[in-house]
């Protein structure tokens, strides 16, 4: 009985010996021994804005940062992009909300910080945009605060960039005239609505207010003065659609000068078109012959979702000059036609043209 109770006890304890290597054992390849406590020999620069990079050199940062691994902090508040990780340099951006202190790394348990601190300039802020809404081609001023520093370190308007949203991506517009509280800019003549943003050459990129143009209208399904044939209204889409059948909608000139209208329609029928025209006497509209120049075709994609963009015009418009704008949906085959999902009208880039109304 000895014997077996003493078999018993060794081997308990052989398996707690195994056990306990075992734990050991992960702890040395996923705790501080695959991560040793790093060390920061130096930073910079040792001042910055929000959004701007910090070099991190030293040793034991590990060859690449893994989540919740490695952590950098600037006076407490965590960073939230790194551009570059190795095991002797960490380029990270100071975060938005980023505060003077010292820079504190982690890297799993371990942590060290920065002998210095690290001074966290005010970024720029833009407040307001005038005149907005605009038109492309004019020169607009953005107002905030927080320029001088950018002066102070040698920018000038040639380092300042501002971003406007486009048809696909973005175009830009290099900075007229910069102050400690405004920037002038020029629109681009293919900007699009949208929100801008400003680099301040390669310290500060910054998103400012949504930028509008004075022509852009987008019309809403439900606002429809009348509709004739087959056609179904609802919120944010027109469909069961058949060949002849119209809506008309009716607006105010925003301003004076040249217009087009754009369609976003789809449809799972060959042959199918809307053809788009604006008038200041519903009646007439009515009954007036479609303009085959004004008709365009919707691309058949094979579902109902997928939209095909239609430009029509230019329309000359007057200023507070209420207009109506129908929609007629044809098709050379079949009966259905195509569903519409947006309807608007925007400034037309050239001004130049000759409009399809004179």
């Amino acid at each position: 009985m000895k014997k077996i109770y003493n078999s018993i006890i060794l081997g308990v304890f052989l398996l707690l010996t195994v056990f306990i290597g075992a734990a050991c054992s992960d702890d040395d390849e996923t705790g501080l021994n695959k991560y040793p406590a790093p060390t920061i020999t130096e930073f910079y620069p040792n001042d910055g804005y929000p959004s701007s990079i910090v070099t991190i050199k030293g040793t034991n940062f590990g060859k690449e940062r893994a989540e919740r691994i490695g952590r950098v902090y600037f006076g407490g508040i965590e960073a939230k992009e790194y551009t570059d990780w190795s095991d002797t340099e960490i380029k990270v951006r100071v975060p938005d909300n980023a505060m003077s202190g010292n820079i504190t790394l982690w890297i799993w348990k371990n942590s060290t910080e920065t002998a210095s601190e690290f001074t966290c300039i005010p970024g720029a802020v833009i407040t307001s945009i005038t005149p907005n809404p605009t038109f492309p081609g004019t020169t607009i001023t953005l107002t905030g605060k927080n320029f001088q520093s950018f002066i102070d370190k040698g920018l000038t308007p040639a380092d300042v960039i501002v971003e406007f949203k486009a048809d696909e991506g973005v175009v830009t517009s290099t900075c007229k005239e910069l102050t400690a509280t405004t920037l002038t800019v020029d629109v681009p003549t293919n900007a699009i609505g949208g929100n801008v943003s400003v680099k301040f050459g390669d310290l500060q990129k910054i998103t400012g207010p949504e930028l509008t143009f004075a022509g852009d209208v987008k019309f809403s399904f439900m606002d429809y003065v009348e509709t004739n044939g087959s056609i179904k209204v609802a919120d944010g889409n027109i469909d069961s659609t058949k060949d002849g059948a119209y809506v008309i909608f009716k607006f105010t000139a925003p301003v004076t000068g040249l217009f087009d209208v754009y369609t976003l329609a789809a449809t799972m029928k060959d042959g199918s078109s809307l053809n788009v025209n604006i008038g200041d006497n519903l009646n007439v509209l009515r009954s007036q012959e479609l303009n085959a120049a004004l008709t365009k075709e919707v691309v058949n994609r094979g579902n109902w979702t997928t939209d095909t963009k239609g430009i029509y015009g230019p329309f000359s418009l007057k200023a507070a000059t209420e207009y109506y704008l129908k929609v007629t949906f044809l098709t050379t085959s079949g009966s259905w036609v195509a569903n519409l999902h947006e309807l608007g009208l925007v400034f037309s880039a050239d001004q130049t043209q000759t409009p399809v109304n004179d």
